[in-house]
């Protein structure tokens, strides 16, 4: 009894498999993709084998070898065109849906991936913070900000893969670096008779952007991400000796002069001012 071959799924039974659960949405999309691509690839290499087989028989002058391998290279070229056209289908957002979906739930299946492999992502207005990370999702532009720079990647598992190499990486700014900028900030500030006074962090920053254009490169949430960072793990003496801390003051009141971040533990800090006081002579 001659066995019938079970029918292959077609392009589209294939595609609704991976999306019938719709958790997830721009990583399966990426994986749809990649089975696709790998389908696109496997009758590629079909048709080259059928190609190389018709320029041997073309070689050798057999005809009759010529016109079989004439004969399967269409069905091989259809092969190819038809998974091509699966691989066209396989992402299901237009570009409007794709836009939608980026600004408005992109942000929580990124937060759910990276909590699967062990990273804390947290939203702080705009931003996602994946400590000391600051992560801004660009949906117009199909890419992201990572600490200010544009990454064009949003496959949840590839940025979440760019946040361990982040957190391998040794940082562009130490802590014992910012504290320096920040006393010399200070100093400008408070003046030689000032020190131990508390300063408004709102002015150490104004002080840091002074440059046209600054402000954009280093971000008020970069500040208080660097603050934070100084806070949790120093150091709390400058190079001179004057030691730091960051009162609280009742003008946290008043938010627009507040600095907030998310902690290491995910627990929200804020930061208001800045004082040093220098060693005693």
């Amino acid at each position: 009894m001659t066995r019938v071959p079970e029918a292959r799924p077609s392009v589209t039974e294939r595609v609704d498999v991976i999306w019938r659960d719709h958790m997830d949405r721009v990583e399966k999309g990426f994986a749809a993709l990649e089975q696709a691509a790998g389908s696109v690839l496997k009758a590629i290499s079909q048709a080259q084998a059928v190609a190389k087989q018709l320029s041997k028989a073309a070689r050798a002058g057999d005809l009759n070898a010529a016109k079989k391998s004439l004969e399967r290279l269409q069905g091989a070229a259809q092969a190819v065109s038809r998974e091509a056209s699966g691989a066209s289908a396989a992402w299901p957002f237009d570009s409007a849906g794709e836009e939608a979906y980026l600004a408005a739930e992109y942000g929580s299946e990124l937060i759910d991936a990276a909590a699967r492999s062990g990273i804390s992502i947290r939203k702080l207005g705009s931003e996602l913070i994946a400590f000391p990370t600051v992560l801004r999702v660009l949906a117009r532009d199909r890419s992201i900000l990572v600490d200010g720079k544009k990454q064009s990647l949003v496959r949840p598992s590839a940025v979440v893969a760019h946040l361990v190499e982040i957190r391998n990486r040794k940082p562009a700014m130490t802590s014992d670096r910012f504290l320096e900028v920040l006393y010399s900030a200070y100093r400008t500030l408070s003046g030689k008779d000032g020190g131990g006074q508390a300063v408004a962090l709102s002015r150490i920053y104004e002080v840091l952007t002074l440059l046209p254009g600054a402000s954009g490169l280093y971000t008020e949430t970069e500040f208080a991400r660097d603050l934070c960072v100084l806070d949790h793990e120093g150091p709390r003496q400058t190079k001179s000796g004057a030691v730091v801390a960051l009162p609280a003051s009742t003008g946290t009141k008043d938010q627009r002069r507040v600095y907030s971040f998310v902690g290491p533990s995910g627990e929200a800090v804020h930061y208001f001012g800045i004082q040093f006081t220098e060693r005693a002579e």
